[in-house]
């Protein structure tokens, strides 16, 4: 059966709520103690939130959240299950939106969530392989209409 069937126009405009799913999937935590310390959110929150805006700079962000993370220690737990765990808290506005748009449990470790930050999978590749990137698709653009009359027809404006 269609699941669209019977559902209205309402029904689409309601936000989905991902019933708390996260895209942070922390690794398993064999402490049966395991909790994030406040005087830990309270500093991150008093001096290290992010809010992505553009005169914002994530790689300070994260050297801020790091220093801030390398002052605490927890005993039976890995870095990445803290790490994971608290960085939601340092995140406000934009920043949180996006976290919370990746696909959900999609981050597992710490230099998941580094990479997707500092740039992707593009700051992994070599400088060849960039430029050859870059040559596909300045071509793919050069097939469009480079007249500005032709760009305007093909986008419906006289």
């Amino acid at each position: 059966m269609d699941p669209r069937l019977g559902r209205t126009l309402g029904d689409y405009a309601r936000p989905v709520y991902n019933q708390g799913l996260s895209s942070v999937r922390p690794p398993p935590i064999a402490a049966n103690n395991f909790g994030l310390k406040q005087c830990l959110l309270q500093a991150i929150q008093n001096n290290c939130v992010f809010r992505g805006k553009t005169n914002e700079y994530p790689n300070t962000h994260l050297m801020d959240f790091e220093e801030i993370m390398n002052t605490f220690k927890y005993n039976e737990v890995s870095k990445d299950a803290v790490y994971l765990t608290t960085f939601p808290f340092s995140l406000e506005d934009d920043a949180k939106h996006w976290l919370r748009s990746l696909p959900t449990r999609s981050i597992r470790t710490w230099e998941d969530k580094r990479s997707l930050i500092i740039g992707g999978p593009l700051m992994k590749k070599t400088p060849e392989k960039i430029v050859a990137i870059l040559d596909e698709l300045s071509e793919d653009a050069n097939q469009w209409p480079v007249e500005s009359n032709d760009r305007r027809k093909s986008a419906g404006i006289q």
